[in-house]
């Protein structure tokens, strides 16, 4: 199995044509492109056919997977999009109180 984020290699893609029978055992996959595949085998023919960058993202189904700290750390906090001004007591104008909150 290819690691996370890598597509797969030209010898897996020759092992995995239009024409390989896979298994019925179900062990989901989530690939890059938010799909969720009943296993391995059915992720290495979708990615091979189509050419393109695709990759495993993880084990598991697309609707399954959490996203890891890392990720959650470079979105940073979310403040909805309310335009209640907050005024600092630096002078500065804030779009409403979570984003004076986020800026002290």
């Amino acid at each position: 199995m290819p690691a996370s984020g890598q597509p797969p290699t030209k010898e897996e893609c020759a092992k995995h044509g239009p024409n390989t029978t896979c298994h019925r055992n179900i062990a989901f996959v989530c690939g890059s492109d938010g799909q969720s595949y009943d296993n391995h085998c059915e992720f290495l023919i979708a990615a091979c056919a189509s050419n393109s960058h695709l990759s495993l993202h993880a084990r598991g189904h697309c609707d399954d997977i959490r996203p890891t700290t890392d990720e959650c750390d470079r979105i940073g906090p979310l403040c909805p999009r309310i335009y209640i001004p907050v005024c600092g007591s630096d002078g500065r104008n804030h779009g409403n109180s979570c984003e004076f909150q986020i800026r002290q």
